[in-house]
């Protein structure tokens, strides 16, 4: 953020807010051409990621868009990440055994979600999720680049309002749930 602001910062029309919850975004006059959302979805509790992203599709313009960047928590890059882990002692969202079998095999719907990090965070989930307030939604893969998504240590989420339709009331909920994994 620091480094956008410097070299950005002095342009008309460029503003850069750090948002940590989806009131922060509310209080922001007028509405947006981009979101960029890094490394944040995964670290939302859980029951604020519809608000978070409802949010998002408020304070955007109709042609406005998201760019993000995810984790992918499940499969190989888990095995890959905690292995890692383990080798130079930095440690990672703690996962039952049973939770890890789980995640390991991407049924992610197993894996209770952690408050405020990693453990069971589905970017497969979060992309559906957003898909509900955006017309086009594409991921694709970060690190290391041109990899299948099932192989990817971080995912690339981009979402395009367009003319999408607006969400139904359920949707705008906290307390709704979602589906699938």
């Amino acid at each position: 953020m620091e480094a956008a602001i410097l070299r950005y910062g002095s342009r008309p029309h460029y503003e850069f807010r750090r948002s940590e919850r989806y009131e922060d975004l509310e209080q922001v006059p007028g509405k947006f051409d981009l979101a960029i959302v890094l490394e944040t979805f995964e670290y939302l509790e859980p029951t604020a990621m519809v608000d978070y992203v409802n949010a998002l599709s408020r304070k955007l313009h109709d042609n406005g868009s998201i760019l993000s960047t995810m984790p992918n928590e499940k499969g190989v890059p888990l095995l890959v990440k905690t292995v890692g882990s383990r080798l130079s002692g930095v440690p990672r969202s703690g996962y039952s055994p049973q939770q890890f079998w789980n995640a390991l095999m991407g049924r992610m719907d197993k894996v209770p979600r952690g408050l405020r990090g990693r453990r069971g965070f589905d970017y497969a989930a979060t992309a559906e999720l957003i898909g509900r307030y955006f017309s086009r939604t594409e991921l694709d893969s970060v690190e290391p680049a041109r990899a299948p998504l099932w192989l990817s240590l971080n995912v690339g989420l981009a979402a395009h309002k367009g003319e999408a339709a607006a969400p139904t009331a359920p949707e705008l909920s906290s307390t709704s749930k979602r589906g699938g994994g």
